[in-house]
């Protein structure tokens, strides 16, 4: 849902697999009281775990 959402705002974004890359699975997880939700985003510093579509859009909107 999240990929298709930021497609469709053609926004650039990069995928990082928390199941291959250890370091993004422990940052997620420190974001997420240790839980590896996804999908979570950084933007502008700040995180946001699991967004719904519109909400998704507002921030990448500014």
């Amino acid at each position: 849902m999240a990929k298709r959402v930021l497609d469709q705002l053609g926004v650039e974004y990069r995928v990082i697999d928390v199941e291959e890359d250890e370091e993004a699975a422990r940052r997620v997880m420190e974001q997420n009281k240790g839980n590896r939700t996804v999908p979570t985003f950084q933007i502008d510093g700040a995180w946001y775990t699991n967004p719904d579509p519109a909400t998704l859009e507002r921030l990448v909107r500014g």
